[in-house]
């Protein structure tokens, strides 16, 4: 190196002694009892990589205080940890869980582009039976009533855990899709819109629902959506028909192949085949409400975004990182 004091110049080694370079300074720009070293230490890299397998190792005995032995001698998540979890997160547990196997791949989006869509034909107008107790509406008359008040609740809810979000709201009546509220991230927008008439009123229910007007309909507005958020369909069903004009099985095909989940939720208390083979076909999943309490574990299951199966996401969110 090439250095320059004041007029004289000179040049050093690396390993010329440092005391030498500071007798040269100006006495005003160092410390004369300052120690100097030749050296200086360096961090021992085995320390940086024994630090880091530590860490690693606490963060991994969290996960075993989680497992315990099953009967037959094999390793299992402990019950008692899965049933806090799932009280903990407010979701239902057993055979009508969100998602029932818990172990599979998991790929959650930070954006969801949901529908929601509202059975208001003719059947909306029954009596709502078992789903009043303990449900949103316990004075409820029809299930129109029962419909109203649990949509009103998913709104509120969804935004509560997705508040980045987009929701659209579609009704089906007199065998028509109508767009009651387009896709947007406004939960105002999307209450005022179920407090209208169009949805509010019970005479105006009518005719039968047509699931595949209601899946062309959320259809062409979900293929627009990006592609780094879940587009996904929930449907509120009050009947036990659908009247189509066309093949069902075309409508179902076209929203899979652009990556649409549905998921439904019955009100009739009993199931339709035609849901269960939309929900199945789309990687969805198709729960029919016991009673009231049954229908708010099954809406606040909805508002939590658990897992993606459909094929499309996986290859697009992979193609994307």
């Amino acid at each position: 190196f090439f250095w320059t004091c004041g007029k004289q110049p000179f040049s050093i080694t690396v390993d010329q002694d440092l005391k030498k370079i500071a007798a040269m300074l100006p006495s005003a720009s160092v410390n004369r009892t300052s120690s100097f070293s030749t050296s200086v230490p360096a961090v021992r890299r085995e320390d940086a990589t024994h630090a880091r397998l530590m860490t690693n190792a606490n963060e991994a005995s969290s996960v075993w205080t989680a497992l315990a032995f099953e009967g037959d001698d094999t390793l299992g998540v402990s019950s008692a940890k899965v049933d806090h979890r799932q009280k903990r997160k407010g979701l239902p547990s057993g055979p009508d869980a969100i998602g029932t196997a818990l172990t599979r791949r998991l790929i959650r989006d930070l954006i969801r582009y949901m529908y929601i869509i509202l059975d208001l034909s003719s059947a909306a107008l029954s009596d709502p039976d078992h789903l009043c107790t303990g449900g949103v509406a316990p004075s409820a008359k029809t299930r129109h009533a029962v419909l109203l008040a649990t949509a009103v609740t998913y709104v509120r809810e969804f935004y509560d855990q997705n508040p980045i979000s987009h929701l659209g709201i579609v009704i089906l009546k007199d065998g028509q899709a109508q767009l009651l509220s387009s896709l947007g991230g406004s939960p105002s927008a999307h209450l005022s819109a179920l407090a209208s008439p169009s949805a509010s009123n019970p005479g105006l229910c009518s005719g039968n629902a047509s699931l595949m007007n209601g899946l062309e309909c959320v259809g062409r507005s979900l293929s627009a959506a990006p592609r780094h958020g879940s587009r996904e369909i929930l449907i509120f069903s009050s009947s036990l028909r659908s009247d189509d004009p066309g093949d069902l099985t075309g409508a179902v095909d076209g929203v899979a192949r652009i990556g649409v989940r549905v998921s439904a939720i019955g009100l009739t208390g009993a199931e339709v085949y035609a849901i269960r083979r939309i929900c199945d076909m789309t990687g969805g999943s198709y729960a029919v409400a016991q009673d009231g309490a049954h229908l708010k574990k099954l809406v606040r299951g909805h508002c939590e975004f658990i897992e993606t199966t459909n094929t499309y996401f996986l290859v697009s969110n992979h193609k994307m990182i």
